[in-house]
C-alpha cells in the first residue's frame, strides 16, 4: 500500500537525524567542547541541510532542478503565509487548551531580535526548514501525489510530518509534562505549506514559508 512507504522513509528520517548527533562523542573525544556548546544547533542543521540535499539529488537521477518555476503569486502568498502564521496560533491554541485542559498562549512581545545574534539560529531559520521542505514535500509528498488524490498525499504528509514532532525522547524518559502540542501546531502549518506546493507546483513557495514563519518564532 503506498502509505507503507512514506511511513518508514519517515521513521528513518527520525532515526537520522538523531544519528547526525553522534559527532558530538567525536568532539568530546577531542575534547572540543566549544563546538559543543556554541555550536551544537548549527552544525547538526548543516549536516542536516547537506545530507538531504543529497539525497533529494539522488532520488531525481542525479538532477538538481529545485525550487522549480513557478508564478510569483505563490511567492507573495508564502511572504504573508509564513509572517502571519503565528498568529493564527492563538485560535488553534484555544482549541487545544479547551480538549487538552492546558494553557499554551503567546505573549507577542517580540523580544526575540537579540536570539539573531546567535550563529546557531541560521540552523533555526535557514538550514532546518530547507532540509525539512526537500524531504517532506519534494519528496514524501510528490510520491504521493503521483499515487493518490492531492487531498490525501497532503493529509498523510501533514501527519508524517507533525509526527516528526512529537516528544518520543521525552516519553521515553518518563517526563510527565510532555505534551503533543508542537506536534499539533505544526500538522496545521504543514498543511498550509502541502497546498502552497501542491498548488504552485514548487519547492521555492513552501520553503519561503518554513524560513519565515521559524524567524517569526524566534523574534516572538
Amino acid at each position: 500500500m503506498y502509505i507503507v512507504k512514506p511511513i518508514i522513509y519517515t521513521a528513518l528520517y527520525i532515526v537520522f537525524i538523531e544519528l547526525i548527533g553522534v559527532w558530538l562523542f567525536i568532539a568530546d573525544y577531542f575534547e572540543a567542547d566549544f563546538l559543543i556548546y556554541d555550536y551544537y544547533v548549527i552544525i547538526n542543521g548543516l549536516l542536516m541541510a547537506i545530507s538531504l540535499i543529497g539525497f533529494t539529488f539522488l532520488v531525481n537521477d542525479g538532477r538538481l532542478k529545485i525550487p522549480q518555476s513557478t508564478d510569483v503569486k505563490w511567492y507573495i502568498i508564502a511572504i504573508f503565509a509564513g509572517l502571519l502564521y503565528v498568529f493564527i496560533q492563538t485560535p488553534l491554541n484555544w482549541v487545544y487548551n479547551f480538549i487538552s485542559g492546558d494553557n499554551f498562549h503567546i505573549l507577542f512581545d517580540f523580544n526575540g531580535w537579540e536570539n539573531l545574534k546567535n550563529i546557531n539560529v541560521i540552523s533555526t531559520i535557514l538550514l532546518i526548514p530547507i532540509a525539512e521542505e526537500l524531504f517532506f514535500r519534494e519528496f514524501i509528498q510528490k510520491k504521493l501525489q503521483s499515487q493518490t488524490t492531492s487531498f490525501v498525499a497532503i493529509g498523510i504528509t501533514s501527519l508524517l510530518f507533525a509526527a516528526l514532532h512529537l516528544p518520543y525522547m521525552e516519553w521515553f524518559s518518563s517526563y510527565s509534562t510532555a505534551s503533543i502540542h508542537q506536534a499539533y501546531i505544526v500538522l496545521f502549518v504543514s498543511l498550509v505549506l502541502g497546498y502552497l506546493y501542491f498548488k504552485s507546483k514548487s519547492i521555492g513557495p513552501s520553503i519561503v514559508m518554513h524560513i519565515l514563519l521559524n524567524f517569526m518564532v524566534v523574534i516572538v
